[in-house]
């Protein structure tokens, strides 16, 4: 009832509900230029309510494997074929309150950290001044990434908004991910940095370290108290859990993994989200080595113990790239605690 009432989507039988992934808003606002005409939505009164603490015991959707891969084709089929292919059933699982553990995370030991940091966008900002999000926000992500990682170029360059609330008024504001999924895979993320990246130094970019990262963040005023973001520990959740899952353009297919259950995942969350943190955590890293993580996997989830008035969950998924060069000291396996000495 409560999934139902906050409106966090449901797989359902032929694969979960896709919002949008990466590239889509860019691609639209090209193809219609109203795109981004403001919709006037009057503002809610910000509701804040104790969110809950501590960790919960709650499900997160996985995919049941077979002998085909998962699919989904991103526009209308007319040759009747499958739309999607790919069964998700939820599992019970214990999602850890990671607030006492933020100082000793790490980016390269864990696959993310949560950190102090301040936007001077305002929670309508957000939905009604585009512009400002595309030129400030990203700007400070750009900052931000750069401190995180010790990389001396990032690229910005895709955002989610999501509102379950406000979607069916807003353009371009969409619901939750409701399944364990990462954002990009060996095949798509090189492809990623071939679309941001100017066609002549595409190769020598690819030549060195990169990392695709997500920075998550709550843009109301009030914390977060319901359907909050888990992230499952990267040492826990070993390579075989991941499946490639196609997205299928009429121009291109996309890729990212969906995710296998384990017991042995260990997701964590961070109870009460406010607007001055920002939770980064790697959706690809270019270095394959043993002792460093290069995924997260990553869902929204339903907290049981959510009250009936908690306010919608508000938020903005940033995507980045981070590009290390040759006289760059990489910084991602350093705690949150040694970056952000004032968390």
């Amino acid at each position: 009832a409560a999934q139902a009432r906050r409106g966090t989507s449901a797989a359902t039988a032929g694969g979960p509900l896709l919002l949008e992934t990466p590239g889509e808003r860019e691609r639209a606002r090209e193809q219609d230029a109203k795109f981004w005409e403001p919709v006037e939505v009057p503002a809610p009164k910000v509701v804040e309510v104790p969110p809950p603490r501590g960790d919960v015991v709650s499900s997160v959707q996985y995919l049941v494997e077979d002998e085909r891969l998962p699919f989904n084709y991103m526009y209308p089929r007319e040759d009747g074929g499958e739309q999607s292919y790919g069964r998700f059933e939820p599992q019970s699982v214990t999602v850890h309150d990671a607030r006492a553990e933020v100082r000793s995370l790490a980016l390269d030991r864990h696959g993310y950290m949560l950190v102090p940091h301040h936007t001077e966008l305002s929670t309508r900002d957000f939905y009604d001044k585009p512009d400002k999000v595309w030129k400030e926000y990203y700007a400070e992500m750009e900052l931000l990434v750069r401190k995180a990682t010790g990389a001396s170029r990032v690229a910005v360059f895709d955002h989610n908004i999501r509102n379950p609330r406000d979607m069916k008024f807003r353009r371009g504001v969409i619901g939750y991910v409701p399944y364990a999924h990462n954002d990009y895979t060996v095949v798509s993320a090189p492809m990623r940095v071939r679309d941001v990246a100017k066609e002549d130094e595409a190769d020598s970019l690819l030549q060195g370290r990169y990392l695709i990262l997500n920075v998550w963040r709550n843009i109301s005023e009030a914390p977060v108290a319901a359907d909050p973001l888990a992230v499952c520990d990267g040492r826990t959740i070993s390579m075989d859990s991941y499946v490639p899952h196609d997205l299928i353009y009429k121009d291109r297919t996309g890729q990212t993994y969906s995710a296998k259950y384990c017991a042995d995942h260990r997701w964590s969350y961070f109870s009460g989200m406010r607007k001055d943190e920002a939770l980064l955590f790697k959706c690809f890293d270019s270095l394959d080595s043993a002792d460093v993580v290069r995924w997260t996997a990553h869902s929204g989830f339903v907290d049981p113990r959510s009250p009936e008035n908690a306010p919608t969950r508000e938020s903005i998924d940033a995507r980045c790239i981070a590009f290390f060069g040759p006289q760059d000291e990489p910084r991602t396996g350093q705690t949150a605690g040694e970056l952000f000495p004032d968390l």
